[in-house]
């Protein structure tokens, strides 16, 4: 749209940022997490509970971290959650926020991470049998946390053995936990339903492949209801899907329950979450209820800490940090220790609990680390809330739907051109817009920033939150369309000095798999290619393109090129004088998948409509919109009733991605912003 609103070469790049950080190097095998998406449960109802969730107490400010994602105000909590001494875990928030679970031994892990053995520091917790780990829960009453008594069976067993990582449903009727074997280097996935009369179910251990004496499976997370369908997801060491042998590393995996058939699905490794490098680790996993957000524990080559992805489709796809914490020199009151991440959403933005471990001195392998529960904050800002939607103070463009309806895919900037559009390139674009999560971006030049998200449909007819696709480069991306029932994706990709078309197809797994240029006939050295639409079967490609071939006086013309029996695509050719004038066209698209006989394109008439057999046409008209100055970049659904479409408005310069639903009458109503 901006080449439209200014005739000008759309030029989407941008620059690529690089993080350097060093690794933690000492990791303790034993540690637990879990995960909360429910309110008080676990068989031991807690007091009133009257305090505000954002406004719970909390100690002292975290030194020594790095916080990522718009998290901020990263503090411990006070007593009685964190005391002296001892090894408090596997912190699990509920989601209103005033319930927290969390795991404690009276044992110190800087003494057993040193190698010293069971030394005990700590003081007894309320109803405390023993010294070994147990589960325990705190909730928010009258302005302080209360820590409730160690929670009864099933959810902890005999005194000596060593139970973690609570985590209970939405629906309070299920929770799952780790119980450890006697060498304490092999955990096992329990659970316990809430039976009709009240009263839990004894403590019985998952089902194979989940649980396997070979393997380590630990800190589970669930969602759902055992009256609907459960998700478990979980960390094992296994070396393969059915842990015939445990391995040197953690990932995550999955199983469902059928509520219907009462079976477990096939264990499967969770796409997007799990690294791909050997020396790659993945651990103690949390999404939200309608997991489209998960967080985790991750190692990499050049980072430890905590992660975030987003769902799109059935995979995760751009992970990033949350959190990183102190490698080097000097250790003593800093964090060096941190997973285990629960996030809750309230009405002033989002809490994230995890486990903070924080050096008391620096020599020693673990420089003294005391484990405490910490809490961060992601204020509902005003930007935040922007992100949030579609159209921003930023620039939205280069909108498509599905063709279901389901999937609004756009290309996003936090740069406004509309000051550079109206002075007829004069005045430079400024930044003006959010940062939404995922967004490669450049402060310096607006030409080198801009990422194709997707918004999915909501069951409420609103379009949810923007997601970054996962397949943004270098150097720009937008005039994105999915094809292939959602399963390959081409757009617009730049490469430093031009752009050129792509495509990618995902994997078995879910995962996109390797992007492939057109090659060198489609994406001609010299020649601005731009705006693709393929068909459904991924054999009929029409883009805008400049190259020598044009209509008139030059300019962008409107080209077709086929894919040949060995999977090239052939030589180009120009769609003519019915599809081309003297001016600028481009923006090519035909409805259901490119086989209907309608065509749309835009030129500098405006938006244009024809009937066409494929190489004429008839029935030629300009598309207008009441409320729209300019219409472009048009696309529909299969069923032909709503029209999306980019508006730009001449008196501002700027651009809404709109829709247009048709009337009893087949004309076209008035242009509506999507959100």
């Amino acid at each position: 749209m901006v080449d439209r609103l200014f005739s000008a070469t759309k030029k989407k790049r941008f620059a690529l940022s690089v993080f350097g950080m060093l690794i933690l190097t000492v990791m303790f095998a034993n540690c637990s997490s879990g995960g909360s998406d429910s309110g008080n449960s676990g068989g031991n109802d807690g007091g009133p509970v009257v305090t505000d969730a954002w406004d719970a107490p909390v100690g002292d400010l975290v030194q020594g971290v790095t916080l990522f994602d718009g998290w901020s105000d990263l503090r411990v909590l006070p007593a009685p959650v964190n005391v002296d001494g001892g090894w408090t875990d596997s912190a699990a928030i509920s989601n209103d926020g005033k319930t927290l679970y969390f795991t404690y031994t009276r044992y110190s892990i800087a003494d057993l991470i040193d190698g010293v053995g069971f030394t005990s520091t700590g003081p007894a917790r309320p109803g405390m049998t023993g010294e070994a780990m147990k589960n325990f829960k705190a909730t928010l009453e009258n302005g302080a946390w209360v820590v409730q008594s160690q929670l009864p069976a099933p959810f902890n067993s005999a005194s000596g053995t060593w139970e973690s990582s609570l985590s209970p449903n939405a629906a309070e009727d299920l929770i799952i936990w780790s119980r450890w074997d006697s060498s304490l280097t092999k955990a096992s996935l329990y659970y316990s339903y809430k039976q009709s009369d009240g009263t839990w179910t004894a403590a019985a251990a998952l089902p194979s492949p989940i649980n396997n004496s070979n393997c380590n499976n630990d800190n589970g997370f669930v969602v759902g209801s055992v009256s609907t369908g459960v998700d478990i997801y979980w960390e094992s060491d296994r070396t393969d899907i059915n842990c015939s042998a445990g391995g040197a590393k953690k990932h995550i995996y999955h199983s469902y329950f059928n509520a219907g058939t009462g079976l477990f699905s096939a264990v499967e490794s969770v796409a997007g979450v799990n690294g791909t490098d050997p020396n790659d680790e993945d651990q103690q996993f949390f999404v939200t209820s309608d997991k489209k957000q998960a967080y985790w524990t991750a190692v990499r080559s050049s980072f430890y800490g905590l992660y975030t992805a987003d769902l799109v489709g059935t995979a995760y796809m751009n992970a990033r940090p949350v959190a990183h914490g102190t490698t080097s020199s000097p250790f003593t009151g800093k964090l060096t220790f941190l997973g285990e991440i629960n996030v809750t959403e309230t009405t002033q933005g989002w809490l994230a609990y995890f486990m903070c471990g924080i050096a008391s001195r620096e020599s020693g392998v673990s420089h003294g680390v005391h484990l405490s529960v910490c809490r961060m904050k992601k204020e509902r800002t005003a930007a935040i809330t922007e992100a949030k939607k579609i159209n921003t103070s930023g620039w939205s463009d280069s909108p498509f739907i599905s063709r279901d309806g389901q999937r609004l895919y756009f290309m996003y900037s936090r740069w406004d051109f509309a000051p550079w559009i109206k002075s007829g390139g004069t005045v430079s674009p400024v930044l003006a817009g959010p940062d939404r999560p995922g967004l490669n971006k450049n402060a310096s030049n607006p030409w080198d920033e801009s990422d194709i998200y997707v918004s999915t449909k909501q069951s409420d007819g609103t379009w949810g939150e923007p997601v970054n696709l996962g397949l943004n480069g270098a150097y720009g991306d937008a005039s994105g369309m999915e094809f292939n029932s959602g399963n390959s994706f081409i757009w617009l990709r730049g490469n430093g000095t031009t752009n050129n078309l792509v495509t990618t197809t995902k994997t078995v797994s879910g995962t996109w798999g390797p992007i492939e240029d057109l090659g060198t006939d489609i994406n001609l050295a010299g020649a601005i290619v731009d705006n693709p639409f393929i068909t459904e079967d991924g054999n009929f490609l029409y883009f805008s393109s400049s190259r020598t071939g044009t209509v008139g006086s030059g300019g962008k013309d409107n080209w077709f090129s086929s894919k040949n029996s060995s999977g090239t695509w052939a030589v180009p050719v120009n769609l003519g004088v019915n599809f081309n004038a003297a001016g600028d066209e481009d923006q090519p698209f035909i409805p259901n998948g490119g086989s209907s006989s309608d065509f749309y394109w835009n030129s500098a008439s405006g938006l244009i409509h024809c009937v066409s057999n494929g190489s004429t046409c008839t029935s030629t008209n300009i598309i207008t919109f009441q409320g729209c100055d300019f219409a472009a970049e048009i696309s529909m659904p299969d069923d032909g009733q709503t029209a999306y479409f980019g508006c730009g408005t001449l008196s501002t310069g700027r651009v809404k991605i709109m829709y247009s639903e048709k009337t009893a009458s087949g004309t076209w109503g008035p242009a509506i912003p999507v959100d």
